[in-house]
């Protein structure tokens, strides 16, 4: 959602010649277009359409944001990293760390697992459920649409989180490929398109047996967290197929 925000107050005022939105699926089936109360987020209003809620501003964070308090506080987490570490052992506490290593984060997912979370997945895109939820990604994929159409912007939507692609999960591969052809569809109707990030990372640059999760975090943080060096080459090369695509005039 803060990318949308973005794009109507930020990026549109440069003129670009295409945009680009990088989104983990899971985000449509999470609270992110849902709850504003850390982030804008679609909410209904007296009249029953759905509309962005900034709840969040009343947060105490938020209302000193600007106070010569505030404003030392954001500096540091945006520049020291020693900073930003001890804040957020303390807000996420002190065994975390301790209790993530518990877990190998670069282990192959069971299929089972897969399996359950892409369901998720196709309740929502599929068979349109709950209700609420796919309004809300209506909304959100309609708001995109009206930036394409009204400023005249390239734009084309790179998700990842679908999963793996696994030849030794037939059940899987079967609903993924579900999955993919729903999201494709209702994308299609807006006059956006889908570029399969997971997909593409295996199929140009991950070994037959090697998990995804390797492209993300360091060192003991391996497999979780933003990408790596190898996520940041794979997903330049990704990018570049994407912008590449957008420039064509068929697309405009």
């Amino acid at each position: 959602m803060q990318q949308l925000v973005q794009l109507h107050h930020q990026v549109i005022r440069f003129n670009p010649d295409a945009v680009v939105m990088i989104i983990n699926v899971s985000h449509f089936t999470g609270d992110e277009l849902s709850d504003d109360s850390l982030n804008p987020a679609y909410i209904y209003n007296s009249d029953g359409e759905l509309e962005l809620g900034y709840s969040f501003r009343n947060r105490r964070s938020q209302r000193y944001r600007n106070t010569l308090v505030g404003k030392l506080f954001f500096l540091l987490m945006d520049d020291s990293r020693v900073a930003r570490a001890i804040y957020l052992r303390y807000v996420n506490g002190i065994g975390l760390a301790a209790a993530a290593q518990l877990y190998d984060r670069q282990a192959v997912p069971t299929c089972s697992f897969l399996v359950a979370e892409i369901d998720r997945h196709l309740k929502l895109w599929s068979a349109h459920a709950p209700t609420p939820a796919f309004a809300r990604v209506e909304k959100f994929i309609a708001d995109i649409a009206g930036v394409r159409l009204g400023e005249k912007i390239p734009v084309d939507l790179v998700l990842y989180g679908i999963g793996d692609v696994r030849a030794d999960c037939v059940d899987f591969s079967l609903k993924r490929e579900a999955l993919v052809a729903a999201i494709e569809s209702t994308l299609s109707l807006h006059g956006l398109r889908l570029w399969d990030a997971d997909r593409a990372v295996r199929s140009g640059f991950a070994h037959d047996n090697e998990p995804l999760s390797r492209y993300y975090g360091f060192g003991r943080e391996r497999g979780v967290g933003h990408l790596n060096y190898s996520g940041h080459h794979a997903y330049s090369e990704l990018l570049q197929e994407v912008v590449r695509s957008l420039s064509t005039d068929d697309h405009k």
